[in-house]
C-alpha cells in the first residue's frame, strides 16, 4: 500500500479501460464498407439490433448460429451483387448463415447540371411555382397511384428483377407506372 505525505500527490489512478471492440462492430464496420451500403436499418419498428451494455448496435442482429443484417443501399446498386457482398463480409466474421435484408433505398438528390450556366438559363425561364399548388392532391385517392389497388399498394417499392429500370429513378417512376 502507498501513501502520500499531506500536500502531495499519491500514485495516478489507474488508467480507464480501453473500449472492447465487439464482434458485432467489426461486422457494422465491414457491412458499411460494402460499396452501395448507405447505411444499416433498424427495422420498421427499430427492432433489429445488438444490444450490449450501455448501448445497441443497429441494423445487425446477432442470434445462435445465424447472423441478420439489415441495410440501406444506393439507387442503382445491383440487389443481388450487394447483398452477396453484404453477406460475405459479414461471413468473415461469424459461423453459421448470415441473412441480408435490403429495408430500403436511398435514391440521390437531383444530380448536379454537366454545365452550371445551362441550369441557371434553364432555370431563369421557368415562371415561379407556388408550392401549395405544385402537386395538389386527387380528389380521389385511387387516382394517386394509377394501376393499382390504393395509394402505396405495392409498398413505394419498384420491383425490378431483370435490372431493367434506368439510373434516373424519376424517369423510372414514369416507365413503371
Amino acid at each position: 500500500m502507498t501513501t502520500s505525505a499531506p500536500g502531495r500527490p499519491g500514485p495516478p489512478p489507474p488508467a480507464a479501460p480501453a473500449p472492447q471492440v465487439e464482434l458485432v462492430d467489426v461486422i457494422a464496420a465491414a457491412v458499411r464498407a460494402v460499396p452501395g451500403v448507405a447505411n444499416l436499418h433498424t427495422g420498421a419498428f427499430g427492432e433489429v439490433a445488438t444490444y450490449l451494455p450501455g448501448r445497441r448496435v443497429g441494423g445487425i442482429r446477432l442470434l445462435p448460429g445465424r447472423c441478420e443484417v439489415h441495410v440501406v443501399i444506393r439507387w442503382g446498386s445491383p440487389l443481388l451483387a450487394t447483398a452477396a457482398a453484404i453477406r460475405a463480409a459479414a461471413a468473415a466474421s461469424v459461423t453459421g448463415p448470415v441473412d441480408v435484408t435490403i429495408e430500403d433505398v436511398i435514391v440521390p438528390a437531383d444530380p448536379a447540371p454537366a454545365n452550371p450556366a445551362q441550369a441557371n438559363s434553364a432555370q431563369a425561364n421557368l415562371a415561379p411555382v407556388n408550392p401549395a399548388q405544385a402537386n395538389p392532391a386527387p380528389a380521389n385517392p385511387a387516382q394517386a397511384n394509377p394501376g393499382q389497388a390504393g395509394p402505396g399498394a405495392a409498398g413505394g417499392r419498384v420491383h425490378d428483377p431483370a435490372g431493367s429500370l434506368p439510373a434516373d429513378p424519376s424517369s423510372a417512376v414514369k416507365e413503371t407506372l
